[in-house]
């Protein structure tokens, strides 16, 4: 009585992954410890994936885009079969839908973004304005011709002028307060000349507080 050979079943949806769609391939190879015992065909199979998976892109939805993720399931496809038989149907389409799709993103984008933040929020730092601002500065860079790109643009002017003249006025304050210590210091070294001076056994007086002043407390 002959053996019955064995049956390999496999589930081909599961095995094989998308780089094999993205890369076109039509041969799936069987290997059985480190070596390779068979292969198959599986152009028809991939022509059936791709036919099924086009006809799930929802095409109508990107012909007519009303939101930004209208053409996610066109990009979908196109990412597994950059090369297939629908490939240019699909690429046509997301193509022509691209300025709609470009107009839902930056009206998107803007609602998005807080202009006050950057203009007129208060912060403690420069860089606490400049980090407000950071959102304003990629929707200009993404969206230059933008319908709110001059308004952005404005508002980051204005943004970057609140940082400068907060960095200027930290900038004073800190010499100023520098300055105020300075002075505090060298009068407490003038003091500390005179009572010494005043206690030591000193014929000059006057000679030894100026000797001690310039030795001590002039600040270099």
């Amino acid at each position: 009585q002959a053996c019955a050979l064995p049956i390999l079943e496999v589930d081909l949806d599961a095995v094989i992954p998308d780089t094999v769609a993205r890369r076109g391939g039509s041969t799936l190879v069987i290997d059985v410890a480190a070596e390779q015992v068979g292969a198959i065909d599986i152009g028809p199979y991939m022509a059936q994936r791709e036919t099924s998976s086009f006809q799930q892109a929802d095409l109508d939805s990107c012909r007519t885009p009303k939101t930004t993720g209208s053409c996610n399931g066109v990009r979908q496809f196109l990412q597994m079969f950059p090369s297939g038989e629908h490939s240019g149907e699909a690429r046509k389409v997301l193509d022509a839908a691209k300025p709609k799709l470009t107009q839902l993103e930056d009206e998107e984008r803007w609602s998005r973004l807080d202009l006050n933040d950057c203009t007129q929020k208060n912060y403690e730092t420069p860089n606490e304005i400049i980090a407000a601002c950071v959102p304003l500065t990629r929707y200009a860079e993404d969206f230059p011709q933008g319908r709110h790109a001059d308004e952005v643009r404005k508002a980051l002017t204005a943004g970057e002028a609140r940082a400068q003249r907060l960095a200027d006025q930290l900038g004073r304050e800190q010499r100023e307060a520098e300055a105020k210590e300075a002075e505090a210091n060298r009068r407490q070294c003038i003091a500390r000349c005179r009572m010494g001076c005043s206690t030591w056994s000193v014929r000059d007086n006057a000679s030894c507080f100026a000797g001690c002043v310039e030795a001590q407390c002039s600040g270099e």
